[in-house]
C-alpha cells in the first residue's frame, strides 16, 4: 500500500468573488510572489505595477491586491489583442491557454450581450491591464499551489443595483449573469455587486465543481480583500488549501482498456470456442460469456472482451462479421495490473513455465501455466491436477 495526498482548493465566495480577491487570496495561501511578479512583468515589460498590501476587512486580516498602470502602457482592446499577448509570452502552452479561455468566456458574454461577433468586443473589461493582471495571476497561482482539484462554494452575487456604462442595472450585472449560467448563486444582502464578470469567469473554467467544503484537514487559509467595505460583512473571499490523505495500491502497469460487448440469442453454441480462439488472435486480452436472459425470456450469451484502444475498431469489426449480431457496444475502463514475467520451474515431473507478478519491484504471486502443465500431464501420463499441484507447491517455496 502507497500512501497518496490530493491537494484541493476552496474557493469560499460568502462575499462573492471578483479577479482581485482570488488573486490576493492565492498569495494570502502562500503562491510566491516573486514569481507572479516576474511572471506578469514578462507579459507587460515595465508598463505595470503591482500593489500587494495587508488590510483589514471587519477585523479580518486580508490581503489586497492591485494593479496601476504606467504611463504610456500599451492600449489593447480586443480579444485578438489578449491572444497576441499570450502567444508572445514565455507562459506553459497550457498556462496561456486557459488564460485565453477564461478572457474568451468573458468576451463570448459580452457579445451575446450587446449582440456582436466576439472579435467586435471593444470594452473596458477585456481592454484593463487589471484583468489581464487578476486573470494571469489566477491561473499561475493555483499552479504554484500545486492544486489537484479547485472547486467553489455556491456564489454570492450581492443585492441591488450596480451602474455600467450603459446605466443602472439589477445585479448581477448582464454580462456577470451570461457567465454564471449553469452556475449555483445566491443573493445575500443588499450590498450591489459582489460578483464581476472577472471573477465569475475564473470560477467558471477553473472549477470543476460547485458544492460545500470538502473532507480533508485545511493546510493553510487565504484571505483576499475586495475593494469596497461592507457593513456587518467582511468583503472577503476566503480560499482554503484542504489535504486528503489516501491509501491506495500502486500496481507497476496503470493503463485505460476498453469493453466491448454484444448479446446473441440466435447463434450455434459450438461457434463460440472459434469465437474465443479469434479474438485472442486479433489482440483481445480477455475474453469471457455470460448467461443471460433477453426480452421475452429468450437465454442468450453477452460476449465481453478486453482490449487496448488500438485494437478497438479491430475486435468491433471481428464481431460484426463472426456472429450474427447486428451491432456492439464499447466504453472505457480502467485497468491496474501488476507487471508480469515468465519463469521456469522445476519440479519432479519436469520443468513448466510460470506467470510471475511483480509490484514495487517484488514478486507477490507466481501462478502455473495451465497450457504448459496440460503439456507436461500429457507427456508423463500424469493426471493434471496432481501435475498442478506439484507445480503450485513448487512455485511458493521457489527463491527469488
Amino acid at each position: 500500500m502507497q500512501k497518496s495526498i490530493k491537494r484541493t482548493l476552496y474557493f469560499d465566495c460568502f462575499s462573492g468573488v471578483s479577479g482581485d480577491m482570488v488573486c490576493a487570496s492565492l498569495i494570502d495561501l502562500g503562491a510566491d510572489r516573486k514569481t507572479i511578479r516576474n511572471t506578469i512583468e514578462s507579459l507587460m515589460p515595465g508598463e505595470i505595477s503591482i500593489s500587494i498590501k495587508r488590510v483589514m476587512k471587519c477585523g479580518i486580516s486580508s490581503l489586497s491586491f492591485s494593479v496601476k498602470p504606467r504611463k504610456g502602457i500599451k492600449k489593447f482592446r480586443t480579444i485578438k489583442d489578449i491572444e497576441k499577448i499570450y502567444e508572445r509570452s514565455s507562459l506553459s502552452s497550457e498556462t496561456a491557454s486557459k488564460c485565453i479561455e477564461i478572457f474568451r468566456t468573458i468576451a463570448k458574454a459580452e457579445a451575446k450581450i450587446h449582440r456582436k461577433k466576439i472579435d467586435e468586443v471593444h470594452f473596458h473589461e477585456i481592454g484593463a491591464v487589471d484583468t489581464l493582471v487578476d486573470i494571469t495571476t489566477a491561473v499561475v497561482g493555483i499552479r504554484l499551489l500545486k492544486a489537484d482539484k479547485v472547486i467553489s462554494s455556491p456564489v454570492n452575487l450581492g443585492g441591488g443595483t450596480v451602474k455600467i456604462s450603459h446605466g443602472l442595472y439589477p445585479v448581477p450585472a448582464p454580462a456577470t449573469a451570461e457567465i454564471l449560467k449553469g452556475m449555483p448563486v445566491y443573493s445575500s444582502g443588499n450590498y450591489g455587486e459582489l460578483t464581476t464578470p472577472t471573477g465569475a469567469a475564473i470560477l467558471k473554467i477553473l472549477c470543476s465543481a460547485f458544492d460545500s467544503v470538502p473532507e480533508g484537514k485545511i493546510k493553510a487559509v487565504g484571505y483576499g480583500a475586495g475593494c469596497k467595505d461592507l457593513e456587518n460583512r467582511a468583503n472577503v473571499l476566503r480560499t482554503l488549501l484542504i489535504e486528503e490523505e489516501k491509501e491506495e495500491l500502486k500496481p507497476d502497469r496503470k493503463e485505460q482498456v476498453y469493453i466491448v460487448e454484444t448479446n446473441i440469442d440466435d447463434q450455434e453454441p459450438q461457434s463460440f470456442e472459434y469465437l474465443m480462439d479469434k479474438l485472442f488472435e486479433k489482440g483481445a486480452l480477455d475474453v469471457w460469456f455470460s448467461s443471460i436472459t433477453m426480452k421475452k425470456s429468450r437465454p442468450a450469451i453477452k460476449v465481453s472482451v478486453l482490449c487496448k484502444k488500438e485494437r478497438l475498431n479491430t475486435i468491433s469489426e471481428l464481431l460484426l462479421r463472426e456472429t450474427t449480431t447486428f451491432g456492439v457496444r464499447y466504453f472505457e475502463a480502467g485497468r491496474m495490473a501488476l507487471k508480469r514475467e515468465m519463469i521456469k520451474i522445476k519440479t519432479k515431473y519436469g520443468e513448466i513455465s510460470a506467470k510471475v507478478g511483480i509490484m514495487d519491484k517484488k514478486v507477490i504471486k507466481i501462478s502455473p501455466e495451465y497450457e504448459s502443465v496440460k503439456k507436461l500431464a500429457e507427456k508423463k501420463g500424469i493426471p493434471f491436477y496432481k501435475v498442478f499441484k506439484e507445480a503450485e507447491f513448487a512455485a511458493r517455496n521457489k527463491k527469488f
